[in-house]
């Protein structure tokens, strides 16, 4: 703060980077609200700078290590400059470049996250000129993966393949979760289904893990016959229900030697007619109910 003319008070905000339009737009609303003054008198942002917005991931959105996502922005330039290239940036580290727009305009990149927790998601835009500026950032949180093998080690947290938890834990860890919830990774090996798992909340489940990948791509080639992941039902009441209309993606299990003498599906029950199951690398093997569906019951829809 300082004294201006006239023995008028004012305030002056130094940086040392371009403002992008949401900050440019903050300072204002705060220079308007705390002095009364009309922002765009006394705020002037070079007008032959690029300007970029981050378009996704959103302010907010959640994010996981090991799941690729796509980083966007839209970038203009000031004519006749036009734009070079587009770095997009975590926490200040360089993620990747995009030098041509896609079909919409945008720029884009494609992105694993490795390290779990917050992040500020920037793109910097930078014309033929050199001339660059960067965007607000946008917040966004990342977490991992739920990492399962047949009995938990380390310290049973889930957290990578040298601290796994069980099977049940890690789906009761998902259907708690507020807001999108991480994957769960299987290691190869045996389970056994004690009782019906209720699944309440988006899930994606994979298996065929040796255990020492970080995403599902990275499985061995012969996942399912060398080394699966199965999971061994009994006389119970079927190994997953989804009564809640959520996704599920079961990606590269064996399921077997289910009997669900209580109704539907001896694996999979899913009565929400609005619930939505996505199942890949999958076997069905010896499964029977007492209703519809000895492996599988989808619903009305």
């Amino acid at each position: 703060a300082g004294r201006w003319w006239d023995g008028y008070m004012g305030e002056w905000l130094i940086y040392d980077r371009p403002l992008g339009f949401v900050e440019f737009n903050n300072v204002g609303a705060y220079l308007t609200e705390k002095w009364e003054i009309a922002n765009s008198n006394y705020i002037v942002l070079d007008p032959s700078l690029p300007a970029a917005a981050v378009g996704a991931p959103g302010e907010g959105d959640q994010l996981f290590t090991g799941l690729e996502t796509t980083v966007s922005a839209d970038a203009v330039a000031t004519a006749p400059n036009t734009i070079a290239a587009v770095e997009f940036y975590s926490n200040w580290m360089l993620i990747g470049t995009s030098t041509t727009p896609d079909k919409d305009g945008t720029y884009s990149i494609a992105w694993t996250p490795t390290i779990a927790g917050g992040a500020d998601i920037i793109a910097r835009v930078i014309d033929n000129t050199g001339l660059a500026s960067n965007s607000s950032p946008v917040g966004v949180s990342i977490v991992s993966a739920f990492h399962v093998s047949p009995t938990a080690s380390g310290d049973g947290s889930g957290s990578d393949w040298s601290n796994t938890t069980t099977m049940f834990d890690a789906i009761n860890k998902v259907n708690t979760t507020k807001g999108p919830a991480g994957p769960i990774y299987m290691m190869a090996g045996d389970y056994a289904a004690v009782g019906q798992m209720d699944l309440t909340h988006d899930m994606e489940i994979f298996g065929g893990f040796a255990g020492t990948e970080d995403t599902p791509d990275q499985r061995p080639e012969d996942f399912m016959t060398n080394g699966p992941t199965t999971i061994a039902g009994g006389n119970v009441t079927g190994i997953f229900s989804a009564s809640a209309a959520i996704t599920l993606t079961l990606d590269g299990l064996i399921c077997r030697d289910a009997n669900n003498l209580a109704g539907d599906g001896g694996v999979l029950n899913y009565p929400n007619d609005n619930a939505v199951a996505l199942i890949n690398n999958c076997h069905f093997l010896n499964n029977t109910c007492a209703g519809r569906g000895g492996a599988l019951y989808m619903g009305q829809n």
